[in-house]
């Protein structure tokens, strides 16, 4: 979307406006140099346990269910040596768990450890769904605070910690930062991306690209049964000059010859979902 068309939009203008992504900024950038930096110190230079006890105790951690399927992959020398390639979700949970993981082999009082425990606070700050007033200064002071560790234990700053600087404004202004994220959009991007790698052809990918999607939706409304509830009205069949009725930008062969959608009646209004 162009600049002229983003300043006419209701409620938002392109100057006075300010977003952030903490997945890109905290999770792939600042989680990613503080942990590899942390942990090259405790391995490397330390030696209080071996990179074998940490890969070890990262696959025998008992994660949750939610949790699982993020658990982080195992840690070579080489990697950790140049920084940890792992994702946004794993890094997420990486550095949540990380005090669980590990923390009884750290002494206690170690310096490079409070910069871990000043991360795991920020963490929890930018990703909370509800903020109260006065986080706004508590994440100012903790990004300071974390700063200055990085500084003294692992080196020059980064520009994602640049970034991390603006955050308690944006806070102030744009509410919780987990709400102006790119993780969401990102999974669903992942979905295009499996396609486009078992596709055989790529002539007109887009085209190919659409038509497995519509595939994809179709199966899951005439398959996935939904429960009514107080929110969610009766099922309601569609058929294809129904469909067309309500858009009439799709031609009559794009569309199934019956959709199974559920509706939502808010006051007056009908809904499709």
């Amino acid at each position: 979307m162009a600049k002229e068309q983003q300043s006419t939009l209701s409620g938002f203008h392109v100057v006075d406006n300010f977003t952030v992504d903490i997945m890109h900024d905290l999770f792939e950038g600042v989680c990613n140099y503080d942990i590899s930096g942390l942990l090259r110190a405790i391995i490397f230079d330390l030696k209080l346990f071996s990179i074998d006890t940490l890969n070890s105790r990262i696959q025998m951690f008992n994660y949750t269910e939610i949790e699982s399927s993020n658990r982080p992959p195992i840690i070579t020398v080489d990697r950790l040596k140049s920084g940890l390639k792992i994702s946004a979700s794993e890094m997420l949970c990486f550095s949540r768990l990380l005090g669980l993981i590990i923390g009884n082999l750290v002494p206690e009082g170690l310096g490079i450890w409070e910069l871990w425990i000043k991360l795991r606070e920020i963490v929890d700050l930018v990703t909370a769904v509800d903020i109260h007033c006065k986080d706004f200064f508590r994440l100012k002071t903790l990004v300071e605070e974390h700063h200055i560790l990085y500084i003294k234990y692992i080196g020059n700053l980064k520009p994602e910690h640049h970034h991390l600087v603006h955050y308690p404004t944006i806070l102030q202004m744009s509410g919780p930062l987990r709400h102006l994220w790119s993780m969401r959009a990102e999974q669903k991007h992942r979905e295009s991306k499996l396609t486009v790698n078992v596709s055989c052809s790529y002539t007109n990918l887009l085209q190919t690209l659409i038509f497995k999607t519509q595939l994809r939706i179709g199966h899951l409304l005439n398959t996935k049964e939904r429960e009514c509830n107080d929110n969610f009205g009766p099922v309601c069949n569609l058929s294809t000059e129904m469909c067309i009725q309500y858009f009439p930008n799709y031609h009559r062969n794009n569309l199934f010859s019956t959709t199974c959608i559920h509706h939502l009646v808010r006051s007056t209004n009908l809904i499709l979902l």
